[in-house]
């Protein structure tokens, strides 16, 4: 089972009573790195090295690059039971088989909530619509 590491007490030795530990979520990171320049982001990327700088909690894009993860995994493993999860970790179930597993109808109710009913009926019509290719066939069967 995965472990987290001990803080080595190099880096908390940067943290003193008169240089606190500056925590900001990913999100805001990710808005002070829109704006910065060059050189800001670097600064940025040496608090964040030296350990003054914590970023709690990082966004699952943030999450999934330090990782060298997909986001899309890292969104797959946050939809886990804490059960679920343990398995994972000790190999009895397989991620990409819980990537690409049917999800339930709680997540079609949520499409219908933020889309609508006729949008998802509207795609429904699309995805069962006959070809252009059917049809052609069918028209020269009747000949």
């Amino acid at each position: 089972m995965f472990h987290l590491p001990k803080i080595p007490p190099e880096v908390q030795n940067y943290v003193t009573p008169d240089r606190p530990v500056c925590a900001m979520t990913g999100r805001r990171l990710n808005e002070l790195i829109k704006s910065a320049s060059p050189r800001d982001r670097a600064l940025i990327a040496n608090e964040l090295v030296r350990g003054v700088v914590q970023i709690l909690p990082p966004t699952y894009a943030q999450a999934a690059a330090l990782t060298h993860v997909s986001a899309s995994y890292v969104a797959t493993v946050g939809r886990l039971t804490p059960k679920e999860r343990v398995q994972l970790a000790r190999g009895l179930l397989s991620l990409p088989r819980l990537h690409n597993r049917r999800r339930g109808d709680a997540e079609l109710d949520r499409v219908v909530k933020r889309h609508g009913i006729d949008a998802l009926w509207r795609a429904l019509e699309r995805a069962t619509a006959p070809s252009s290719d059917s049809v052609a066939i069918n028209g020269m069967a009747a000949e």
